[in-house]
């Protein structure tokens, strides 16, 4: 073999061993070594946790993408007349008869690793000033209890208002509850089914 041949193979072996196998750079890890009685070999390996900033919050039923109806009945066989003055309390229709625990209460959660959030509560456009129909039921008349939920409402212990009202504020972690509802009853409206929604809603800062 000539010596400019045997020169070429010894280049490309000393190439090879540098890229690794297949032409990639070799693998490469924390290492040392330790010669001698008494001396000790250390390597370092970094973990690292990649999280996500996001937020769910739900309210009612965890079946995804159902909206409960909270739903107070009055007249009927055991429950007050309409106006006189004693509060209502609900029953939850829809979704299989939510919640299955008997109660009126509705669960809530907020799942947040976004930061400092806060829970915004809106009426829906259409139903801005209460629960309509040709009249109005005013929001004010739907009273609400927190029941010393982690997710508690700043409304607690009064009524649910008109307005785009901040009801809880808080950091990154999870919260829930329970929240009662209850129709206060003040007044006799004309007969007829009134219908309201209430956004909840939470953006990431």
């Amino acid at each position: 073999m000539k010596p400019s041949n045997r020169i070429f193979l010894a280049v490309a072996a000393t190439a090879a061993a540098v890229m690794g196998v297949g032409g990639l750079p070799p693998a490469s890890a924390d290492q040392d070594l330790a010669i001698g009685s008494g001396n000790a070999a250390t390597a370092n390996l970094n973990f690292r946790v990649i999280i996500p900033a996001l937020t769910r919050l739900r309210i009612g039923d965890p079946t995804p993408g159902t909206v409960n109806t909270i739903q107070f009945t009055l007249g009927g066989a055991g429950t007050p007349m309409p106006g006189d003055g004693t509060p209502v309390g609900a029953g939850n229709g829809g979704s299989g008869g939510y919640p299955n625990n008997a109660t009126t209460d509705v669960e809530v959660e907020l799942l947040t690793t976004a930061g400092n959030v806060t829970v915004t509560q809106t009426p829906t456009a259409a139903n801005l000033v209460g629960l309509v129909v040709a009249n109005t039921i005013p929001w004010t008349e739907i009273l609400i209890e927190d029941n010393g939920s982690v997710l508690s409402h700043s409304q607690d212990g009064g009524s649910l208002t008109s307005g785009a009202t901040p009801i809880f504020t808080n950091g990154p972690g999870v919260y829930s509850g329970n929240w009662t509802f209850t129709y206060n009853n003040t007044t006799a409206f004309a007969a007829d089914t009134y219908n309201g929604t209430m956004q909840y809603t939470v953006i990431n800062p």
